[in-house]
């Protein structure tokens, strides 16, 4: 087993997500790294795969009106948080051996490309967007 510090009290976990929309051939596969609190491994596994179960949202309409569904494949990995968290903690890496530097610059996003500063639009692929979240984000934009 990996080391786990005796004060350890928070996890990572990688929880695997496919989303199928009506009419599509396709499927998505999202990973959503989730923060869990448990007292051991053990525990740890057993939130994981409690949230990933809860993942699994009732079907809904995408604005185009097709059905949504999610259903929670399994967990692509769960890790333990070795730092308290607070401001600067690290909790994950990856690593990389032999990286050129072109290589490293694609590990780099610009800041207008980075998540928190996108728009949401809808898929331009497969729509699994919420018709009711969609909405509510085009209110604001007013």
């Amino acid at each position: 087993m990996a080391y786990i510090p005796k004060d350890a009290e928070w996890y990572i976990a990688d929880i695997v997500i496919e989303i199928n929309v009506e009419d599509e051939s396709e499927n998505v596969l999202h990973i959503n790294t989730t923060l869990i609190q448990a007292n051991n491994p053990e525990e740890a596994y057993k939130k994981a795969i409690e949230l990933g179960k809860e993942n699994e949202e009732e079907p809904y309409k995408n604005p185009s009106g097709k059905i949504v569904t999610t259903i929670f494949k399994g967990l692509n990995n769960l890790d333990v948080i070795y730092d308290k968290l607070e401001h600067g903690a690290e909790l994950y890496f990856s690593e990389y051996t032999n990286i050129s530097i072109e290589k490293m610059q694609e590990y780099i996003t610009d800041k207008e490309d980075l998540s928190v500063f996108l728009d949401i639009v809808p898929s331009k692929t497969i729509d699994y967007s919420s018709d009711e979240i969609f909405e509510a984000y085009e209110k604001t934009r007013t």
